[in-house]
């Protein structure tokens, strides 16, 4: 710890950990024990939201979070399996949205659709705000070209369980393993 936080870093410490940086959490005083509502604002602060694209129209699913499926560099063991689009009412991502985007960036681009938006509402068929889906590629990135002709990409799987974290995980976790084995079948 000393070698991360430094040696002049009274104990305990507390630090939080967002793409391999270290930040740590500065205390008022040595003497104060922080408080819940401390460390949630120092959590709020540091939150990754970075990892969620923005979609406001229906072609910036493809450009966005379709054909940057086939851009992933597998050399560095991120293999996108395909990508998490959350249509939302709010006007202000979740940090459980963020959170997830985070936790799963090496296998899953996230995007969302903020503030209720029609267009976007009307090609999902929104019934109920918030509605979270998977988009899984029928591309092949090889040669660019839709596996089923006419289709436009990507195959939809809707998620209906509650929104809660532990729910939508294993959700994707299903979805993880699911398209893991089918791409070992294919090979």
């Amino acid at each position: 710890c000393r070698s991360t936080l430094g040696t002049a870093t009274a104990f305990p410490a507390y630090a939080m950990v967002v793409n391999g940086k270290v930040i740590p959490f500065e205390l008022q005083s040595e003497n104060v024990i922080p408080s819940t509502k401390d460390f949630h604002e120092f959590i709020m602060q540091h939150v990754p939201f970075d990892n969620i694209q923005n979609i406001n129209r229906v072609d910036q699913l493809q450009t966005r979070l379709i054909d940057s499926l086939c851009k992933s560099d597998s050399s560095k063991g991120n293999t996108l399996l395909g990508s998490i689009f959350l249509l939302s009412d709010k006007f202000e991502t979740s940090t459980l949205y963020a959170s997830l985007a985070y936790s799963y960036r090496a296998n899953w681009i996230f995007g969302e659709s903020r503030a209720k938006n029609l267009v976007l509402a009307k090609e999902f068929g929104v019934k109920k705000y918030p509605m979270l889906v998977a988009l899984i590629p029928e591309v092949d990135c090889s040669s660019k070209r839709n596996v089923s002709e006419g289709s436009r990409g990507y195959k939809v799987v809707t998620y209906a369980g509650e929104i809660k974290g532990d729910q939508i995980t294993k959700w994707i976790d299903g979805l993880s393993h699911k398209l893991e084995r089918n791409k070992h079948r294919k090979k």
